[in-house]
């Protein structure tokens, strides 16, 4: 009985240790106005939280939260820094179209 107690709170704690480490925070600098997946960001500081396929932003000056579906990508080797890609769009408006994750080999992009 011990032992299936034992072995039910190892898995409880180990699905919350999970849980707390993707829920790690990275920082961006959004240089100009632009779009992600058609949400609109203003340019400042934001904090960035992943959760599942969506990206998670929050303003640092205004705490407006801006939450993006995307796909999850991985590449070959970790991202040195965590950075966005920003194109100019036919539209004339900057569209994030992916962010790299500082110190992981995680790309989310997104359609606008």
């Amino acid at each position: 009985m011990k032992t299936k107690v034992q072995a039910k709170l190892l898995v409880l704690f180990t699905g919350v240790g999970l849980s707390i480490a993707s829920a790690k925070t990275y920082h961006v600098v959004v240089p100009d106005h632009a779009e992600m997946a058609g949400a609109k960001l203003r340019a400042g500081d934001y904090s960035v939280k992943i959760d599942g396929t969506k990206a998670i932003l929050i303003g640092d000056e205004d705490n407006k939260k801006i939450e993006a579906n995307g796909a999850v990508q991985t590449a070959e080797k970790k991202f040195a820094e965590t950075t966005l890609e920003v194109v100019k769009g036919s539209d004339g408006i900057n569209h994030i179209t992916a962010i790299d994750l500082g110190g992981t080999t995680t790309r989310l992009t997104f359609s606008n």
